[in-house]
């Protein structure tokens, strides 16, 4: 938090300023690091104070009240605490003026002032209660029954006694209740996982079915290819089927990369375009060659002997064989 102050004060960045000042403030009185703070506003930040006078002078009395405590000036600390009173008395922050008033009989407890520590301690209780923030009515409460402990007057403190024990098990329950919706959430977002999990499994076994599908009609196709190559049949449906299979061919393999691009790239256009380019450079002509040379060869060569799987071409076979005997 130091180096952050340091980095708003160098930047002259003051709503950053203002928010590290409120950090580091309340962590040194909540941590009773009163020599500290004395330290931050009087050595690091000398116009701080200043300005508080002018802009919050309801913050200003505290902290002078903290300070002239901390030098061992408790008369002009109990003068700041009343100041600070009569000007947070109006604000509309019930939250605020409890813990006031909390840090007000604390104040008043070291003074060995019992009877105005309990006026100012209820009054946080009250304010507390307004506001339903149970920390400080359970903060506020724990003081009373310690000070009317320490009186004698055991009816007012077992009446606190039974109060805490009230609060406290109010945040019980109210933890309980944050467990309890934790562990639903918790539950929740495993399912969830779960279930995208088993999602992603079904979309892999729906992709693998459909590369398997394909990959068996490309070599259906060019089965069909090479066995019309082999049959009478006009040039220009060899041609178009085969026109045909190498785009079927080429347009599959092109799909397999783009996944491979895909983990590659992390989906940055420009490298998507730049490897797309370097592949279609490589593989349009060799497509056109690949598809010219194969069209060329099979309508000048029969791969197939379509007459041996024939039975025609059996007999007529066997009876060529039994004449060259004779």
């Amino acid at each position: 938090m130091e180096e952050i102050l340091d980095f708003a004060l160098r930047n002259k960045h003051k709503r950053l300023l203002n928010y590290e000042i409120a950090l580091i403030r309340t962590h040194y009185i909540e941590a009773n690091k009163i020599g500290l703070l004395h330290d931050l506003y009087y050595k690091k930040l000398p116009l701080e104070m200043d300005r508080l006078a002018s802009g919050n002078p309801a913050l200003y009395c505290r902290l002078k009240a903290f300070f002239c405590e901390e030098e061992l000036k408790t008369d002009s600390a109990l003068f700041y605490f009343n100041k600070a009173e009569s000007l947070l008395r109006d604000d509309p922050n019930k939250i605020l003026q409890s813990n006031f008033y909390n840090r007000f009989g604390q104040f008043l407890i070291r003074r060995n002032d019992k009877d105005k520590a309990i006026e100012k301690f209820s009054k946080s209780l009250e304010l507390a209660k307004t506001a339903f923030y149970i920390d400080y009515m359970l903060a506020a409460a724990k003081q009373l029954e310690s000070i009317y402990a320490g009186k004698g007057d055991y009816k007012n403190a077992f009446n606190y006694s039974v109060l805490n024990k009230v609060l406290n098990d109010s945040i019980y329950n109210m933890s309980k209740k944050d467990q309890l919706l934790i562990m639903e959430i918790d539950h929740e977002a495993r399912q969830r996982e779960v279930v995208a999990e088993q999602e992603k499994q079904s979309v892999m076994r729906r992709h693998y079915l459909q590369y398997t599908a394909i990959t068996i009609g490309i070599l259906t196709v060019f089965v069909i290819l090479i066995m019309l190559g082999s049959l009478k049949v006009p040039e220009w449906i060899i041609r178009m089927l085969g026109f045909f299979s190498f785009i079927f061919l080429f347009e599959f393999i092109i799909l397999l990369a783009d996944h491979k691009i895909e983990e590659i790239t992390h989906g940055e256009p420009w490298k998507v375009l730049l490897i797309k380019i370097f592949l279609i450079a490589i593989l349009l002509p060799l497509h056109h060659r690949i598809e010219k040379i194969v069209i060329t060869y099979l309508l000048n060569h029969k791969l197939l002997n379509i007459s041996r799987f024939s039975p025609v071409g059996r007999i007529k076979a066997h009876l060529k064989k039994i004449r060259e005997r004779m």
